[in-house]
């Protein structure tokens, strides 16, 4: 029965893969099947496991009870009848105990793909699994369709913890996917690429190389992905890009470009869009204590080039205090740079202390930067804040001291420091002081709204009553920027 709720479980991702078992075993708790059962009472309860198996995987993609997310349902195989069939042949090939297997790159994915390799109309099945007292090898099992039923075509193997990176994409240039595996044994060793090409009905190595941090992407604007490496030497403090193709069915490396080598390692490694139709790799490096800078690695005059770099300094204009992953911010498609702006008043306080703003920016088509959006992310409290466009250069913030409950203050900047005059203000609670919070809130007469809630902690956006006026010149303006609570909720996301 393990096996059943681990088959069914990829419909909605790894993440509820332990669930699934588990209302499957309470099922056979509920019905009485125990060790006490008489033979014919545990054969029927057999026969009747896989109907039991379908009856819940048919429930869950009517969306009984269950939310998954769109990305979750896509990259799963079609609900339909065949889902059923995948589901079964799942629970016959996967051996007793298997843990379904949840890539961390790309995002959204699914532990279960569907996969035409060999582009005959049929998919194939992809699974990635460990086996339940094997928790340093992973195995990708490859199953295909016949007129007899299902059948495994191949099974891959790698040493390793996790699964940093599994995808199908066509690196040939033949318009049928292969097969790109990154396996990682941990956070401080080297990782492993492997790549596949489905032929003949079965896998076939193609490459095998060892890396800190890749991706997979078409850097050249040729129509065809490469595949990105970042290699670094510690000891060294030497660390380079390198941009391979497999147009003939081998590994050709394109290019290779020295980086900053005195980096702690790479955070990430992200090919996307810079421009319109101009890719990039967008690479996220430590450097001293916990402090991040980002290259923006282009594909110019058939070469790669940092075109960030300054006077032989890759990290001068992207430096960060902290860690902050590139990514599409604002939802536009193309990937922004993070960095961190300390807000006015802030200048005293220890970095620690300091709320960060989060600036947005985009390649500007040359060698610089440009600002395209600005949030504030509460870490702690798993929030981030969109600053509207009309606030921009108008706001500071400052976190409230001296209270159990977190809070964060936006302030209208013009009048600031003299007066603190409040945009509005975003209070975690516990959910234990709520309902004395609540209390104080009605007794000022604030206007407030639940933006987030679980069982510990609620988030609140809450405005004052009666706050000080600003000055006659900067009403107007002050006014405009005041939001409603639907306004707050559509800038307000959990995470």
């Amino acid at each position: 029965m393990k096996r059943d709720g681990d088959a069914i479980a990829f419909v909605l991702g790894h993440k509820n893969r332990n669930y699934f078992a588990t209302i499957c075993r309470m099922h056979l708790v509920t019905i009485g099947m125990n060790s006490k059962m008489n033979v014919k009472g545990r054969e029927i309860m057999r026969k009747n496991r896989a109907a039991l198996a379908m009856s819940m995987l048919c429930c869950l993609l009517a969306g009984c009870g269950m939310n998954a997310s769109p990305a979750d349902l896509v990259r799963s195989p079609k609900m339909d009848a065949g889902q059923q069939e995948v589901s079964q042949a799942l629970s016959i090939f996967l051996p007793p105990g298997a843990k379904m297997v949840v890539p961390r790159r790309p995002d959204n994915q699914s532990a279960v793909t569907e996969i035409d390799f060999d582009g005959d109309g049929q998919d194939e099945v992809v699974v990635n699994y460990k086996e339940e007292r094997n928790d340093y090898e992973i195995n990708t099992l490859v199953l295909g369709k016949t007129a007899k039923g299902w059948e495994k075509r191949a099974e891959l193997k790698g040493l390793a913890q996790d699964l940093d990176y599994f995808s199908a994409v066509d690196v040939t240039g033949d318009k049928r996917p292969e097969v790109v595996i990154g396996y990682s044994g941990g956070d401080n060793l080297d990782r492993e690429l492997d790549v596949y090409a489905y032929r003949n009905g079965g896998m076939q190595q193609m490459w095998k190389q060892p890396y800190k941090a890749m991706d997979v992407g078409d850097l050249t604007g040729g129509g065809t992905a490469e595949i990105a490496i970042m290699e670094h030497d510690h000891d060294k403090m030497t660390a380079s890009a390198a941009l391979y193709d497999f147009l003939t069915g081998k590994p050709h490396k394109l290019d290779e470009l020295p980086t900053e080598g005195a980096i702690n390692g790479y955070n990430q490694a992200l090919i996307g869009l810079a421009a319109p139709g101009r890719n990039a790799l967008f690479v996220d490096a430590g450097i001293g204590a916990h402090s991040e800078y980002t290259a923006l690695i282009m594909w110019q005059n058939g070469k790669l080039q940092n075109v960030l770099k300054k006077d032989d300094n890759d990290t001068a204009l992207t430096f960060k205090t902290y860690p902050l992953a590139s990514a599409d911010a604002n939802g536009d498609g193309i990937v922004e740079i993070g960095l961190q702006t300390e807000p006015a008043g802030s200048e005293q306080l220890a970095i620690v202390e300091i709320p960060f703003i989060e600036s947005w920016y985009q390649w500007d088509g040359r060698n610089g930067l440009k600002l395209v959006g600005e949030s504030y992310s509460d870490y702690g409290a798993g929030f981030t804040f969109t600053i509207p466009d009309n606030w921009r250069g108008k706001f500071t913030l400052q976190r409230e001291q001296g209270i159990d409950n977190g809070s964060v203050v936006f302030l209208y900047l013009p009048e600031f420091p003299q007066k603190k005059v409040q945009l509005m203000r975003l209070l975690e609670c516990k959910r234990s002081d709520w309902v004395k919070v609540e209390q104080d809130l009605k007794k000022q007469g604030a206007v407030y709204g639940i933006l987030s809630q679980n069982k510990t902690k609620l988030v609140l956006a809450v405005q004052p009553a009666d706050e000080p006026a600003p000055r006659s010149a900067h009403r107007e303006e002050y006014q405009q920027m005041r939001l409603t609570l639907p306004q707050i909720k559509q800038y307000f996301r959990t995470f």
